[in-house]
């Protein structure tokens, strides 16, 4: 009769966790959880040496360019690369 009242008890017990799970809150449906962001480092490459960064529409999608102050420009990974420096231009421009 002692294992019936143990087993009991446990299955009593781990309900609250089975229901609401562990931490005992129902999360929001819907809700996007806090996830964390880091920077483009192209694109922190690019402002750290004295670049502007623009992001450009085309027909493809998107891409970042590098502007520099002698209106030269770079595709943001190609700098990041080395493929490309100021004074040059290269990239899908």
């Amino acid at each position: 009769m002692k294992p019936i009242w143990i087993s009991l008890l446990l299955l009593l017990g781990c309900t609250p966790v089975i229901v609401l799970g562990p931490t005992g809150k129902k999360s929001p449906e819907g809700t996007p959880s806090a996830a964390p962001t880091i920077a483009n480092p192209a694109s922190t490459f690019c402002t750290q040496h004295q670049g502007r960064l623009e992001i450009r529409n085309l027909d493809l999608g998107q891409v970042g360019v590098c502007l520099f102050t002698d209106r030269s420009h770079c595709e943001e990974w190609a700098f990041y690369r080395g493929e490309c420096k100021p004074g040059q231009n290269f990239g899908l421009i």
